[in-house]
C-alpha cells in the first residue's frame, strides 16, 4: 500500500474560528497535515494545524504516527510525501 502524505489549506469563515490563522495563501484558514491511500483516497491519518503553520512544520512526527500506526494484515507499505 502506497500513502500520500501532503498538507492543504482549509477556508474558513469567522475569525473566530479555533485555529485559523493567514498562511502564505492570504487564506484565512486552516493547514491540516493529511495521509490517504493512494490507489482508494481513503483519509488514514489528518493533524490539524493553524493556518499560518508552514507546510513543513509536524511532518516527521506526522510520518511517525503514521509509520507506527501500521496497517493490520498488510505488509510494508511505501509513502510520497509532496510539498
Amino acid at each position: 500500500m502506497t500513502i500520500d502524505i501532503d498538507s492543504t489549506i482549509q477556508q474558513v469563515y469567522g475569525k473566530a474560528k479555533e485555529g485559523s490563522g493567514y498562511g502564505y495563501t492570504k487564506v484565512l484558514g486552516q493547514h491540516p497535515l493529511i495521509a490517504t491511500r493512494t490507489d482508494t483516497g481513503e483519509a488514514l491519518h489528518i493533524r490539524h494545524r493553524k493556518g499560518s503553520a508552514n507546510t513543513g512544520r509536524g511532518a516527521p512526527r506526522f510520518v511517525r504516527e503514521r509509520i507506527g500506526r501500521g496497517t493490520p494484515g498488510r505488509g510494508n507499505g511505501s509513502a510520497d510525501a509532496q510539498s
